[in-house]
């Protein structure tokens, strides 16, 4: 059995999705980071680090959103989430997963508390890493002006993660307006059954 640890739409929404895919019964815990739930010593005890996502399998506890989207892609190879061991396109996907991981996700931690990594010129850093995100965006959407996802043509757990990140662009005013063709990738993840599904019950928990 299952248990996520989640906060509505952070980016442990691309563990839901993930989860969903695989189709096995699952329990959501919500973890509200806005009013500092994560903080608490109730979810410390579970996850020292304080933060969401934590997948719950039987009795082990994963957390970071990459190492548990390999995991449960692993585990569930019925669901094609991953390239297996051995093929080609393992080890592109396993790269992209970590560029999400350590290069769009911390740009975007950095915008959303630039006053957390500086003691100095806050709206700078700010803007920083808005150039960054929108060079990534860029850089994006000239891959996917010929693949349909982000390692080709198939969807992996990294999809599962850009995914999360983008429904966060309105909260900085930016659309994908300039993106024509990663507008058109958004369209395609939202059409995806296990993304509608992850979508409508974390809506239901704001």
């Amino acid at each position: 059995m299952y248990t996520l640890f989640y906060s509505p739409f952070a980016c442990s929404l691309a563990v839901h999705m993930a989860l969903e895919k695989v189709g096995n019964p699952f329990r959501l815990e919500k973890i509200d980071i806005q009013k500092g739930e994560h903080q608490l010593q109730a979810y410390g005890s579970l996850n020292h680090r304080k933060k969401v996502p934590l997948l719950k399998h039987d009795d082990v506890f994963i957390d970071q959103g990459a190492a548990i989207l390999i995991y449960l892609a692993d585990l569930h190879p019925e669901t094609a989430m991953m390239p297996p061991s051995g093929a080609d396109e393992r080890s592109a996907a396993i790269s992209m997963l970590f560029y999400l991981s350590n290069t769009l996700h911390p740009a975007f931690s950095i915008a959303f508390h630039p006053e957390r990594f500086t003691h100095g010129k806050v709206d700078e850093l700010f803007t920083k890493a808005i150039e960054k995100i929108e060079t990534i965006l860029s850089e994006f959407n000239e891959q996917l002006a010929t693949q349909d996802y982000l390692t080709g043509n198939h969807v992996f757990v990294a999809d599962y993660y850009l995914m999360s990140m983008l429904n966060w662009l309105p909260l900085f005013s930016m659309s994908l307006a300039c993106y024509p063709h990663l507008a058109k990738y958004q369209q395609r993840m939202a059409d995806l059954p296990e993304v509608q599904r992850a979508f409508e019950k974390e809506a239901s928990q704001l």
